[in-house]
């Protein structure tokens, strides 16, 4: 089992609160949130895994277990996302995603996947450089994509169990999105107040060729996986300037990382 302090463990599930009640505002009735049953579904969701989640995940999936509705990549319900350009996914949904990304590893030229892999130099050593580990648990994914942001269950030597990354086939080079998923939590109430998430609408094309526009957040040409790059490297612009600032004693012009998109 996971442990925690006491107040931390209160803090952690005052959050849950405050996530469940931020989706209610920004999903249209017709998408509410399901009450999840963490005693059945996220024990099975674990023993499928073969790990144990962190405690915050299994918090909130106890809270609300995913949208009513979900769009992934190979799931079409002309749902709305509950985050900003993302699928809050079920645990039915992480299982699902989890075993398409799991069963690759299984495949002829899976070595190869494994190669197309990649860091980003500030993420060295604390990510694995692979394609996909099947301790990559998704949490948040792409309504069309198979992209998706998650657990990192499985981090490389400096890294930490239960860090936040980014993989999927778009996503092949990988950055901390987050030391854990409250953070990543936090990060999200943050980008919700700044306002850059207004309603807006989103051309789809249905099955009978007809386009129809369908409730967003945010620019439909931006995406949350920017906004997460942007504080990845925000964060290492402000690593690097107090390293200086320590090596010399004043201040000086941080490094820029490289680009995420």
């Amino acid at each position: 089992m996971f442990c925690t302090a006491p107040g931390l463990g209160r803090r952690r599930l005052a959050l849950a609160g405050s996530v469940s009640a931020l989706c209610g505002r920004i999903v249209r009735s017709s998408w509410p949130l399901p009450t999840g049953e963490p005693s059945l579904e996220l024990d099975a969701l674990e023993s499928h895994i073969g790990r144990e989640l962190p405690v915050e995940a299994k918090a909130i999936l106890a809270v609300h277990n995913g949208q009513k509705s979900t769009d992934t990549a190979s799931r079409i319900e002309y749902a709305t996302p509950c985050l900003h350009t993302l699928s809050f996914l079920s645990t039915t949904l992480i299982q699902e995603l989890w075993d398409f990304w799991n069963d690759l590893l299984d495949a002829p030229d899976a070595d190869e996947l494994q190669d197309m892999g990649d860091v980003f130099p500030a993420a060295a050593g604390k990510v694995k450089p692979l394609y996909f580990s099947p301790g990559w648990i998704p949490l948040w994914s792409d309504p069309v994509r198979n992209d998706g942001i998650g657990l990192d269950l499985d981090p490389d030597r400096n890294g930490t169990y239960g860090q936040i990354i980014n993989f999927g086939r778009d996503e092949k080079r990988h950055f901390l999105c987050a030391p854990d998923y409250t953070t990543l939590l936090h990060i999200l109430l943050e980008e919700v107040l700044t306002g850059a998430w207004p309603a807006t609408e989103i051309a789809s094309q249905s099955p009978d060729g007809t386009w129809t526009d369908l409730p967003w957040f945010g620019d439909p040409d931006d995406h949350f996986f920017n906004a997460l790059y942007s504080r990845f490297e925000a964060r290492q612009h402000s690593n690097a300037h107090s390293n200086k600032t320590d090596e010399s004693g004043g201040s000086g012009p941080a490094e820029n990382p490289t680009r995420f998109r």
